[in-house]
């Protein structure tokens, strides 16, 4: 389309091939002129950039680390650690099959994969032949202390001295490294739950949980009790949490 002034100036077009009626007010004569209109080419508006999809939570702690020792030895190392993000309290000592001989007081359900080579000249050293794990804080929920694992690398049978130093190099730097896990509160709701009231029914004696098919006695610093008309409420806390009615 087009706008035209009263003398037949062209004052405002739109874009397209478009018939015009023009007429010359002086000599009162019309006619139809074409005119091509055409818009000023504009620079393509960018493709917004695809944004990265969340990253699904399987459970796990992804750690990279990436260090070399500082020695003349030069061992270079590259490491992935995936690992249980969280375990239950029960009692327990929690700890990884994987890196761990099994113990009566050991619940072995922290999972940990270690991808990593150990570089040496002329020879890479899988890490997963060398490591164990040691851990802390891991039986019990201790406020302020977080429980945690250090990887520990001992040079295997029938290498060379070199490579054993290199070993022993990369061992006292990882061993700065701790990874952290979570150690939650054993849940009463929902539990099996005895609570024992003293003779008289106003106050509490003892209360036994039932966890991992064992009956455990909680301490008296793991739950509040409120005795009321014989009945109990228990409510959990350091170790435990939830709340159940007996």
């Amino acid at each position: 389309v087009a706008a035209i002034s009263s003398d037949g100036t062209i004052i405002g077009t739109g874009a397209g091939n478009t018939r015009i009626l023009v007429c010359d007010r002086l000599s009162n004569v019309s006619k139809y002129i074409s005119v091509e209109v055409t818009e000023e080419e504009k620079d393509p508006e960018p493709e917004p950039e695809p944004k990265p999809e969340p990253e699904k939570d399987d459970g796990l702690i992804h750690k990279h680390i990436d260090f070399t020792t500082k020695d003349e030895n030069g061992g270079a190392i590259k490491m992935d650690v995936a690992y249980t993000k969280s375990v239950s309290y029960n009692t327990k000592a929690h700890v990884s099959k994987e890196y761990n001989k099994p113990k009566k007081n050991n619940t072995q359900d922290i999972s940990v994969s270690i991808d990593s080579a150990l570089k040496t000249e002329g020879s890479i050293l899988r890490l997963a032949d060398v490591s164990t794990l040691q851990f802390k804080n891991n039986k019990k929920i201790k406020n302020g202390k977080t429980p945690y694992f250090v990887i520990k690398l001992k040079p295997k049978k029938g290498i060379s001295r070199d490579q054993k130093k290199v070993v022993r190099s990369v061992a006292k730097e990882l061993k700065k490294e701790q990874f952290t896990f979570e150690l939650s509160p054993f849940d009463l709701t929902g539990a099996q739950v005895e609570v024992v009231l003293n003779g008289k029914g106003d106050k509490v004696k003892k209360v036994l949980v039932t966890i991992d098919g064992k009956q455990v006695k909680l301490s008296k610093k793991d739950y509040d009790a409120v005795v009321q008309n014989g009945k109990a409420v228990i409510t959990g806390k350091g170790n435990f949490k939830g709340v159940v009615q007996r």
